[in-house]
């Protein structure tokens, strides 16, 4: 698992239920320290905030679809939901696979839904 967000708080408590259900997480507070954990490991899933200081969501996708990612992505905003729609029809359009959209503050079950579908995916 890669958590991108700069939002420290929401990382450790995704990083806490994805180590609970027997992930190994990676997390980063920025898109540069994202994309270089990204270029070193083989993620399950991708947990990304939209909105981050030093680079949007939206390029942060066009940035994994250029390079070919199709790991399932979950998108993250403390921001109107028409925001988090609104990036998921432009990653879905440029190929990228979005699981789902949590909108801030998420119940932790969100979180394990979505972790639970890629176990389940991993099964099959």
């Amino acid at each position: 698992v890669i958590i991108v967000d700069d939002d420290i708080g929401i990382s450790e408590i995704i990083e806490v239920v994805a180590h609970s259900m027997g992930f190994s997480v990676h997390t980063a507070t920025n898109a540069k320290a994202f994309m270089d954990i990204y270029a070193q490991s083989n993620p399950s899933i991708i947990l990304m905030d939209i909105v981050m200081p030093d680079m949007d969501g939206i390029e942060l996708l066009n940035w994994l679809t250029e390079r070919n990612c199709t790991v399932p992505i979950v998108l993250i905003s403390g921001y109107d939901g028409r925001y988090l729609d609104m990036a998921s029809r432009v990653a879905e359009v440029n190929g990228a696979n979005i699981l789902g959209m949590l909108t801030k503050p998420f119940d932790l079950s969100e979180i394990e839904v979505h972790l639970r579908n890629v176990l389940n995916s991993a099964d099959n």
